[in-house]
């Protein structure tokens, strides 16, 4: 079994593991935008994965709390990896040398750069760590569309038999797990440590059979800052009454010029 198909299995085995009791952090209503940083590692075809040579992730994150224990996660990135140069390319790449007038071929993947953009939609679950009022933890799962290039000294490649290029939009899915940790001094804030796993439903085996055909892979782990914003659903608490004010006791009855009446004479 290859590590691309262990990802289901594992995302349920640590979704299982992890306690149900809710997180007070953020509430209904509420949203958040904040960005991650990381290290994607290929999980794919051998040709695509061979030699691989992470380089850095970048996300921006967007969150809508539904209630406290389910939100929407949206993310959108980019990424690259690059190879080791004594890796066998698994068909000669045409070269930029310049320098040269015949058309120059590389064997190795010296030069060979792919790119990935990722932008997924799941739906996360929450919960309190260890009843802390600081930490959570996060898993869900949701859909996502992906694109990838393969370059070689930044052009992309093209397969010689099809001379399609090695250039791809691939619907897939996705699933994250990850703890959350709220700032005491201000509650709005939070710092996240996410890993996300990807698969890509595409195999492209008709337009690219002399290599890098398959259904395509990566895990990422990354760091991230998240800033809440919105009032939520909590309703203010209701205005005190006024304490009711005693009335006042009668005036006196004055008479026209302003003296007082005279009580009546009695009998």
């Amino acid at each position: 079994m290859t590590p691309l198909r262990w990802t289901p299995a594992l995302l349920a085995a640590g979704l299982a593991l992890l306690p149900t009791a809710a997180s007070a952090q953020s509430e209904p209503g509420q949203g958040s935008l904040g960005g991650t940083l990381g290290v994607p590692f290929l999980f794919a075809t051998q040709e695509m994965r061979a030699g691989q040579q992470p380089r850095l992730m970048a996300k921006a994150h967007f969150q809508y709390v539904f209630t406290p224990t389910m939100r929407l996660s949206m993310r959108a990135g980019w990424g690259w990896h690059h190879f080791a140069g004594d890796e066998p390319a698994p068909y000669p790449y045409p070269s930029d040398n310049t320098t040269q007038s015949a058309d120059v071929y590389d064997s190795t993947r010296v030069d060979q750069l792919t790119t990935w953009v990722p932008v997924t939609a799941a739906l996360v679950h929450t919960g309190s760590l260890r009843g802390s009022d600081s930490w959570k933890w996060f898993g869900g799962a949701g859909l996502g569309l992906y694109w990838f290039n393969i370059m070689n000294d930044r052009r992309t490649i093209k397969d010689p038999v099809t001379l399609k290029a090695l250039s791809n939009v691939s619907p897939g899915i996705n699933g994250e797990l990850g703890v959350e940790y709220f700032l005491p001094a201000n509650k709005n804030v939070s710092f996240e440590w996410t890993g996300t796993m990807h698969y890509l439903f595409e195999s492209n085996g008709g337009k690219y059979p002399s290599g890098f055909s398959g259904r395509h892979g990566f895990f990422d782990l990354s760091f991230g800052v998240n800033v809440y914003f919105g009032t939520g659903s909590a309703k203010p608490s209701p205005a005190a009454a006024p304490a009711e004010t005693p009335p006042k006791p009668p005036a006196e009855e004055k008479s026209e010029v302003g003296a007082p009446v005279a009580p009546p004479p009695t009998p």
